[in-house]
């Protein structure tokens, strides 16, 4: 409803009177310039779209014409000069608003954000929000097409942010089309236009029966390449640096990592791996199709009471099947003592990892991968 004060000042209301706006604004006939604003302390978003759609005709308000509810307060400001495009400017609290984010599988539920408008520019501060069973916290700004994001995750499983991600990682076909591979894959216009800058922050990441943790990682996404580098994270003990990148063209994600994994604990040692890993697909399918290789440093691995190899180092390829991982050893060398040994090693037929030295005399070293 609308009632007009004797000032000229224009409010919103419900019926009950609960909440109010202020609607103030000047219209001049020689520059047709438009000035609007709206100030609240409290008022449903939805009594906000219907009175804008009236007044303002095309102008949308950043982010809260996007909402499907919720409550917003404090102003905002319209201003458009003859045919030139019009400007927002403002700053307003968001509280319980949902808003649809292409490329989710859930609709993103805002518990709280503070909102800034500056010249169409938008900033929101102190956002809590959820979308799907992943909650997060954060920072979002907009600058024309260029997003930026920096995103703090208390705990998230991996599957439930695949899931989530889903519409962005894969791309949906017929059955006859995704059995024979057959027919064009043709990214949706919302990827094709994505430019995103974020930050992010992960406390605990669970997968399968490994945790993990991101302490940073920087991600640059342009399209349907996505670029994430100075990763810092944990995988159970294990230090992971290094760079990543997601192909999101073709039906499914294809991933690729350049380097390191530190300080793994392994038969009473401690092992470090330097190399690119590459794999592709979706859930299960990205451990079942990876393939690795690199070069590989220990030191202090004990396989028996009088096997102990003070360091080692070589080259290794690796590719995980139905069967379980095949290592491939070349180039060994590992010093026993005062003995410098070398020669290579692999998976055999019953899985064990097999490696045969050479030195001042023969040593065959059996391990479990």
């Amino acid at each position: 409803s609308f009632l007009e004060d004797p000032d000229g000042s224009m409010w919103i209301g419900t019926d009950r009177g609960l909440e109010t706006a202020e609607m103030e604004g000047s219209y001049s006939l020689s520059d047709r310039a438009l000035v609007v604003k709206v100030t609240t302390p409290g008022l449903k978003v939805a009594e906000l779209q219907a009175s804008s759609g009236r007044l303002l005709g095309a102008a949308a308000v950043p982010l809260l014409e996007a909402a499907k509810e919720g409550v917003w307060k404090g102003w905002v400001r319209y201003r458009r000069e003859g045919e030139f495009e019009g400007e927002w400017s403002g700053e307003y609290d968001l509280q319980n608003a949902v808003i649809e984010v292409d490329g989710l599988a859930d609709k993103v539920r805002i518990a709280s954000a503070a909102v800034s408008i500056d010249r169409n520019r938008m900033t929101i501060r102190r956002l809590r929000a959820r979308a799907g069973k992943v909650g997060f916290e954060g920072e979002y700004r907009q600058i024309g097409n260029r997003s930026r994001l920096d995103l703090a995750i208390e705990s998230v499983n991996a599957a439930d942010l695949e899931r989530l991600l889903i519409p962005s990682l894969a791309r949906q076909q017929g059955f006859f089309a995704r059995t024979l591979r057959i027919g064009r894959i043709e990214s949706p216009e919302w990827l094709k236009t994505r430019h995103l800058d974020a930050a992010l922050a992960i406390e605990e990441l669970i997968a399968g029966d490994y945790s993990g943790s991101i302490e940073k990682a920087l991600v640059k996404w342009d399209g349907a390449k996505i670029r994430i580098t100075n990763i810092d994270g944990l995988i159970e003990n294990t230090a992971i640096a290094g760079i990543l990148n997601v192909d999101l063209s073709g039906r499914v994600p294809k991933y690729s990592f350049q380097g390191k994994a530190m300080d793994a604990t392994y038969h009473g040692g401690r092992l470090e791996f330097e190399g690119k890993l590459e794999t592709e697909g979706l859930g299960s399918q990205l451990l079942a199709g990876a393939r690795a290789e690199g070069t590989v440093k220990g030191r202090a691995l004990t396989f028996a009471p009088d096997t102990e190899l003070r360091t080692v180092s070589g080259q290794f390829e690796v590719s995980v099947g139905a069967s379980g991982p095949k290592w491939r050893l070349q180039n060994v060398e590992a010093s026993q003592g005062t003995d410098l040994l070398r020669g290579e090693g692999g998976t055999q037929a019953d899985g064990k990892l097999v490696v045969e030295l050479m030195g001042r005399k023969p040593l065959r070293v059996t391990a479990i991968p």
